[in-house]
C-alpha cells in the first residue's frame, strides 16, 4: 500500500505540472459545455500542442485517467470496446452489509474475519507487476482475496464470484489457492497433550455448560467421519480406484474429524482409504492409537456415533 500511495503522489504532481501549460484564458466553466476540471484529460491549450510531442500528451492523458480511477474506485472499468463493468470496492461492500448478513455470507463475523486476515496478510500481498498484468491494472486487496475464498468454501459458484468481485476466472482460483495454502501453513490444528489435565478439564467444563441437565462430565471432544467428494485424482496417485466409493458413486476422501465444545476442529486425519469403516480409520490415526492404548486419563472420554466402537474412552449410542 505504501508503494501505491507513492505512485499516486507522483501521478498527482505530474498532473499538476501538466496543468501549468494551459493558457490563462481557459476557464473551468467555459461556454462550450466541455468539462475542463483539473483531472479532465481534455484540458490542453491548443496553442501549446505544437510544442509538445504526441507521446508526451498521450502519457499525461493516461496518467490523468489513472488518477481518476484511483480517486473514484466506484466508477466503472471498460473491458473490450463496449463492455463496461463496475469496479469492486471492499469498503463500499461491507458498508452495505449488517453484522448478520456479513456472517451469513462469509461464515465468520467481522472480528473473526479480520483476525484471520491479520494472520495470513503477508501471504496475500502481491507486487505491482502482477497488478499491471490485470486488465484494469488494479491490485486485488488481501481483504478481497480472503472474501472470495470464504465465499467459495461456503458453496459459492465461480461464475457468481467473478460477477460480484469483478475478477476473471483465473483470478478467482488464484485467490482460493493462495488463501488455502496460507491457512494450511499458518494455522495448526492440535489436540491438547493427553497429559495436560488442565487443558482437557477446560474442554470438559465447556461441554458441560452446554448441557441442559448437566448429566455427565468428562467429555473432551466430539468425533465423526465424513466423505469429502472430489474428482478422480488421476495419475497423481498410485491407485486412483482406491479413492472411489461405490455406494456413493463418487471419488472421495475420508476425514475423521474431532471438535471441541465450541465446534472448532482440533484434530483431523485423512490417511485412510475412503472405503474404510469409520472405526477402523479412527484406530489407524495417530490420536486414535494413543486413545486406544489407554493414554487418555480415565476421567475423560470422547463422544461419537454408532459408527465407532464403544469403549472406556469413547462413548457411543447403545441399546439397553
Amino acid at each position: 500500500m505504501v508503494a501505491e500511495r507513492k505512485q499516486l503522489y507522483e501521478w498527482s504532481h505530474l498532473i499538476a505540472e501538466s496543468s501549468d501549460y494551459t493558457s490563462d484564458d481557459e476557464s473551468d466553466s467555459s461556454s462550450d459545455g466541455v468539462n475542463h476540471s483539473p483531472l479532465s484529460p481534455v484540458r490542453f491549450s491548443a496553442k501549446l500542442l505544437p510544442l509538445r510531442t504526441e507521446q508526451t500528451v498521450a502519457a499525461i492523458v493516461r496518467r490523468r485517467q489513472a488518477v481518476c480511477m484511483w480517486l473514484q474506485p466506484s466508477k466503472v472499468q471498460r473491458r473490450g470496446t463496449n463492455r463496461v463493468e463496475p469496479i469492486f470496492c471492499w469498503h463500499d461492500h461491507i458498508r452495505r452489509l449488517s453484522a448478520k448478513s456479513f456472517k451469513l455470507r462469509y461464515r465468520l463475523d467481522i472480528d473473526a474475519f479480520y483476525k484471520l486476515l491479520s494472520i495470513i496478510w503477508d501471504d496475500l500481498l502481491v507486487d505491482g507487476g502482477m497488478a499491471m498484468r490485470r486488465r484494469n491494472g488494479l491490485l486485488i486487496s488481501p481483504q478481497v482475496r480472503l472474501a472470495v475464498s470464504l465465499r467459495y468454501f461456503a458453496g459459492g459458484d465461480t461464475l457468481d464470484l467473478m460477477l460480484i468481485y469483478s475478477l476473471s476466472r483465473g483470478e478467482v482460483y488464484s485467490c482460493i489457492w493462495t488463501v488455502m495454502d496460507s491457512i494450511n501453513a499458518r494455522l495448526k490444528l492440535e489436540f491438547p497433550a493427553l497429559d495436560d489435565i488442565e487443558a482437557l478439564r477446560a474442554i470438559s467444563d465447556g461441554f458441560q455448560e452446554h448441557l441442559r441437565q448437566k448429566v455427565w462430565r468428562g467429555q473432551v471432544s466430539a468425533i465423526d467421519g465424513v466423505h469429502i467428494a472430489m474428482r478422480s485424482p488421476g495419475v497423481s496417485v498410485v491407485d486412483q480406484k482406491s479413492y472411489y466409493v461405490p455406494r456413493k458413486a463418487e471419488f472421495a476422501l475420508l476425514c475423521i474429524a474431532v471438535c471441541d465444545q465450541r465446534r472448532r476442529f482440533i484434530y483431523y486425519d485423512i490417511s485412510s482409504a475412503p472405503t474404510t469403516h469409520d472405526s477402523m480409520a479412527w484406530a489407524n490415526s495417530d490420536l486414535g492409537q494413543k486413545i486406544l492404548a489407554g493414554q487418555l486419563p480415565p476421567e475423560f472420554f470422547f463422544n461419537g456415533d454408532a459408527a465407532f466402537s464403544l469403549s472406556n474412552s469413547l462413548l457411543t449410542p447403545s441399546g439397553g
